[in-house]
């Protein structure tokens, strides 16, 4: 990922703070654009929900190649919760985590094909 689709991505989460923020990363081309998005979550400081709206404006931009969020507050960190693994997994798409205000980030991959259990 780009410097600065990394530091546009720490300023909106720095911005929503103590929220989390969400948007996309897209790519048009060779160029790579963080697009910000409204978190439409009823509890917006503990989840995110993408504003419909915005994800697509932003897939009319370019193609949409990650997801992004922030984990706010004191000690947040990067670490994906087991929803944010599931949510990766089923969009197929990678996601950015940042912990804001230690200004980390990371990446997710989505697993696979993983077998059914239960």
């Amino acid at each position: 990922m780009r410097d600065k689709t990394v530091s546009a991505i720490l300023a909106h989460a720095a911005a929503s703070f103590p929220e989390e923020c969400c948007g996309v990363v897209i790519q048009k081309g060779r160029v790579e654009k963080y697009i910000p998005c409204k978190n439409n979550a009823e509890s917006p400081t503990e989840q995110f929900e993408l504003n419909p709206e915005d994800y697509a404006a932003a897939e009319e931009q370019g193609t949409v190649v990650a997801i992004v969020h922030s984990h706010p507050g004191d000690g947040a960190t990067t670490q994906p919760s087991e929803l944010d693994m599931l949510m990766c997994d089923a969009t197929e798409l990678p996601w950015i985590i940042a912990s804001w205000p230690e200004g980390d980030i990371r990446t997710v991959m989505p697993r696979g094909d993983r077998p059914l259990t239960g």
